[in-house]
């Protein structure tokens, strides 16, 4: 599951923290739009089940022109052929402007009727076996702990612990991180004055 919100008195947006960045950021936005809707839902990019819900359909659009303008996205697009292998490589790039998925970008180019459904799902597959090779077994906890937390906290809780403003407990309690990591986690990604001693 990418993400999913729930719409009540107190609404809430849940994300999955093991996605990339730029996969959460769209999910982000399409469960704004179920918030602003009115409704709660699961974010997915399967275009088949976009097929059979509506209310899909529309978040995954709203989050995707949100995100990525079609006005924009079309005068981007006369810098790239999009044609034969370079495809994948040239959403790569357009990936990389936006700040969004290659697949996000793959749904962009459905949408605007520059992809067939057909090649859509052809180059959605590849894109999917490339990553799931990528992954492998090994779970670098650090960069999901990274990616959980976010630089801006990181960097918060470096600069006041080199400033002797916070201590090594209170560190500890805003990031939320177990003892036994600590030690390795707070000198290799924070290096607070105390480690340097």
């Amino acid at each position: 599951m990418r993400a999913f919100s729930i719409y009540s008195e107190i609404s809430g947006v849940v994300l999955n923290e093991t996605d990339n960045p730029s996969v959460k950021l769209f999910s982000l936005f399409h469960e704004v739009c179920h918030l602003l809707r009115r409704t709660s839902g699961i974010c997915s990019l399967e275009y088949g089940v976009e097929e059979r819900y509506e209310e899909e359909t529309f978040c995954n659009q709203f989050a995707a022109e949100f995100l990525v303008p079609s006005s924009d996205l079309r005068e981007e697009l006369k810098n790239y052929t999009l044609a034969g292998e370079t495809i994948l490589e040239d959403a790569g790039d357009l990936s990389k402007i936006y700040g969004v998925s290659k697949q996000v970008i793959l749904l962009r180019l459905l949408y605007l009727g520059v992809l067939s459904r057909e090649k859509y799902y052809s180059l959605k597959q590849e894109l999917e076996s490339t990553e799931i090779k990528k992954q492998g077994g090994y779970r670098n906890w650090e960069e999901v702990f990274k990616n959980r937390t976010g630089n801006l906290t990181i960097r918060t809780v470096r600069r006041k612990l080199q400033e002797n403003r916070l201590s090594f407990y209170e560190a500890l309690t805003i990031l939320d991180v177990k003892t036994n990591y600590a030690e390795k986690l707070l000198h290799t990604l924070i290096t607070p004055a105390w480690c340097k001693l």
